[in-house]
């Protein structure tokens, strides 16, 4: 019951953010932007996301196998897709937690293990988004010239910059891999959100030797993928005319952009996987770039919608374990991996 007044409340939230959002737009110039879009480059989006899942999919594959658990291409596609559709649904994007499970339900995988395979390279994507969003605040503040070349201390505002996002970037990677500073942490069992923090940081600590191992290739995995995804939303700005800097910057913008947006998706907003709050996000942040506010509203309202999109190759293998399982019994079985924490 609970479960379900917490997505029945980000419904609303979301729907709220909506309203308010066509409230402050100009209805007519928005369908303009619409039907002048670029097929091609919006074609071009859709194959280019469909490829950087490609890249997760592989990442996936490799880590399983490292654990003991060699499983085919197809098994992993369907599972992940599953996953993918489910968190562009879910707070917080939650729901890719359950390609775990659609791993492990042909038996030939651990929950532990799948649980692994994902959210260790989530980590290093959590923190990859950490920097590109420092470095999107360090250019935009030169941009808009509060640190000109011209004030003395610019340098120092970089260097502290930098030396923040190492801080932070240190502190993870010192989480999943020192026993002893995570135990310090043991206190978040007893906190809703920090049990999921604690257990998830355990299970993937538990198995950092193979994550140490196989390093290279999720390093790989995990760059390509975010490359591709520049690429993608490259693909959407030139399809809808948006030029910020103009040229090949604009692809190396979106490469610090797109972490830093998909980063709201990813706080524990009370909205469908941050749905309404990350739009009015990039709305305003590309608005202050110089971008209409409704080429900006279409940008993003895109660049979720081929999510959705492509993440529907997933809807069979998604529909069948929630019959099976039910989402309650998926909580259940999920927090007894959990309690072994």
């Amino acid at each position: 019951m609970e479960t379900k007044s917490s997505i029945l409340i980000s419904i609303v939230v979301s729907l709220i953010i909506f309203f308010v959002i066509a409230y402050f737009i100009d209805v007519g110039r928005l369908l303009s932007v619409i039907s002048n879009a670029n097929v091609i480059f919006l074609v071009l989006a859709l194959c280019t996301y469909f490829l950087l899942n490609l890249l997760m999919i592989e990442r996936i594959r490799v880590l399983m196998a490292a654990m003991g658990s060699p499983l085919k291409f197809t098994s992993v596609f369907f599972s992940h897709f599953g996953g993918m559709l489910a968190s562009d649904f879910t707070p917080a994007r939650s729901g890719y937690f359950l390609t775990a499970f659609l791993l492990s339900s042909n038996g030939k995988a651990t929950l532990e293990k799948g649980l692994t395979s994902i959210f260790a390279p989530q980590l290093l994507e959590f923190l990859l988004k950490v920097i590109c969003t420092g470095l999107l605040t360090v250019l935009i503040v030169f941009q808009f010239g509060i640190l000109g070349t011209s004030n003395p201390n610019w340098p120092i505002y970089v260097f502290v910059a930098i030396f923040a996002i190492t801080l932070v970037v240190s502190f993870f990677l010192s989480l999943l891999f020192s026993k002893d500073l995570l135990e310090k942490f043991s206190f978040l069992r007893f906190l809703p959100l920090g049990k999921k923090f604690y257990s998830l940081f355990h299970l993937m600590r538990k198995n950092s030797g193979v994550l140490l191992s196989n390093w290279t290739p999720v390093a790989v995995f995990t760059l390509g993928s975010w490359l591709l995804r520049g690429l993608e939303w490259y693909f959407i700005s030139s399809a809808l005319n948006i030029h910020i800097f103009g040229g090949i910057n604009d692809y190396f913008f979106m490469l610090l952009f797109q972490p830093f947006l998909t980063l709201v998706q990813f706080l524990p907003l009370p909205t469908l996987a941050g749905a309404g709050a990350s739009e009015a996000a990039g709305a305003f942040f590309l608005s202050l770039l110089g971008v209409p506010i409704e080429t900006g509203v279409v940008f993003v309202f895109l660049t979720r919608s081929f999510m959705i999109l492509v993440d529907l190759l997933g809807i069979a293998a998604l529909s069948s374990l929630l019959s099976k399982d039910g989402f309650g019994g998926l909580l259940n079985d999920l927090s007894e991996v959990e309690s072994r924490c």
